[in-house]
């Protein structure tokens, strides 16, 4: 059983609360959506769970579509689980039932496109997730209030784009100064089971995200890549557990 789990919804919710207003203070919990703010396309800006979204009513090829978002220092978003693909869709609307997500079909695998050095695996974030055929090369979000689906498609497409960005602006060290208890630092991790990430550019706000995530009792920071991971107390973690050493920042969240 998580810490969260173990809390008292009134406990919990003040925990919550107090870390955001320590994130405040260092500058890291601001909910301010405020890219693109001179761009000619019609935006849409929504944060959910201290991440921005940004959808552009215009619609282009994924490659033009990456790099509107790269532009603006965002990406194109990354839709781990259903419920997130939801979040994003209740968000913004209906006019985003259909838009790019940043995945790339290369060399018979499904990846999240970080960079054009750097891709995660998403193998195991988009089983059973496609309707239709499944190879690629990208492809895009079919979505209404009760259905949560992915469609593979060229690359010309076009759809709209819809970018993520963490909208914490605050150092990494900032927040671990502010954490006040609510999360330690851990030399290893040998129990945890692997639940999804997110981008982030500071530890406290991968501490909230945990918080606030069902069955989340682990975090991992990684402020080079500027991307947090969620995990889980297991008794079958997951195989390859990150070594919290070097960029991997490894937290577990206060009982």
């Amino acid at each position: 059983m998580t810490a969260a789990q173990l809390l008292p919804r009134g406990i919990m919710t003040c925990k919550v609360l107090f870390l955001c207003l320590a994130l405040f203070v260092a500058g890291g919990c601001s909910q301010t959506c405020d890219k693109f703010a001179s761009s000619p396309d019609g935006i849409m800006s929504q944060a959910v769970n201290g991440v921005c979204y940004y959808g552009v009513q215009n619609t282009y090829t994924w490659d033009d579509a990456k790099d509107i978002c790269e532009g603006e220092s965002t990406r194109l978003v990354h839709l781990q689980t259903v419920a997130k693909q939801q979040d994003v869709f209740q968000a913004l609307g209906a006019d985003f039932g259909q838009h790019w997500v940043g995945l790339r079909y290369q060399s018979s695998v499904w990846k999240w496109y970080v960079d054009s050095t750097a891709d995660i695996i998403a193998t195991d974030d988009v089983a059973g997730r496609f309707e239709g055929p499944e190879t690629g090369p990208a492809a895009y979000t079919t979505t209404s209030s009760n259905m949560a689906k992915l469609k593979s498609v060229s690359l010309s497409g076009p759809y709209r784009p819809v970018c993520e960005d963490d909208t914490s602006t605050s150092s990494p060290d900032a927040t671990d100064t502010a954490n006040n208890g609510m999360y330690q630092k851990q030399t290893t991790l040998t129990t945890a089971q692997y639940l999804t990430f997110f981008p982030s550019t500071v530890t406290g706000a991968c501490a909230l995200r945990c918080l606030t995530t069902s069955g989340c009792s682990h975090f991992v920071f990684f402020p080079a890549a500027k991307n947090c991971s969620l995990y889980e107390e297991s008794s079958s973690p997951t195989s390859d557990l990150p070594t919290c050493g070097g960029d991997e920042n490894c937290y577990t969240l206060s009982a």
